[in-house]
């Protein structure tokens, strides 16, 4: 096997040419200190989400590395996700300190009813999600294109949609997604949907790619 076939590809590139550094940091349940060791050890991509809670704790970490010129703000990749609410879209980059995001996913296909922002997933007295069945995918898609034409986003993408979801976004899309994270490993391949991905040129990121007893 030569070299050239076995050499690490640093990052992904979407259809835009935009690209991604293949390593990155995942940030549920981490602390801004986490955020810290990972710049100080030479990751440039970030992964946040709304539902974390942490967007703006990791904004103030971006923020202080960034004054104090110990990284450049082109050289860090951020990626964030959003509820299926059109409502808090615009949050999370202004949470994170930045004009703008590399990647900005839907965080997943199924609303949750909206209690509040600080309610981030609302509860019945059985201790079941409170699911919101009339959750429409085009309208918070139409809302993400809106952040790539106001320059909050250089990208878009979505998050545990499955190959029928995926197929509804890219029918109504003005600009079609550049990414989906899914969970994906050896007991979980979903080898269809990445075919569908590959034949609409969307790339894939797994999340729990050795698996997860969550």
């Amino acid at each position: 096997m030569s070299s050239s076939s076995t050499s690490f590809k640093p990052n992904v590139e979407f259809y835009s040419r935009q690209r991604m550094p293949v390593v990155g940091l995942g940030t549920w349940m981490s602390k801004d200190a986490a955020v810290d060791a990972a710049l100080d050890m030479g990751y440039r991509q970030i992964h946040t989400a709304y539902n974390y809670r942490n967007e703006a704790a990791i904004g103030r970490v971006l923020k202080r590395w960034i004054d104090g010129e110990k990284v450049k703000r082109e050289e860090l990749f951020i990626v964030t996700m959003v509820r299926a609410l059109v409502s808090h879209i615009q949050k999370s980059p202004k949470a994170l300190n930045l004009a703008y995001v590399g990647l900005y996913l839907v965080h997943t296909p199924v609303g949750l009813k909206n209690n509040g922002d600080d309610n981030i997933f609302p509860m019945d007295l059985d201790d079941t999600l409170q699911i919101d069945p009339t959750t429409d995918l085009v309208s918070p898609w139409k809302g993400m294109e809106e952040q790539v034409g106001a320059g909050r986003a250089k990208s878009i993408g979505i998050g545990n949609f499955n190959k029928e979801q995926v197929t509804r976004i890219v029918k109504n899309a003005r600009i079609k997604p550049a990414n989906i994270q899914v969970e994906l490993h050896a007991y979980f391949q979903q080898k269809p949907l990445r075919e569908l991905c590959e034949k609409h040129d969307i790339t894939v990121v797994a999340y729990a790619p050795l698996g997860s007893p969550g």
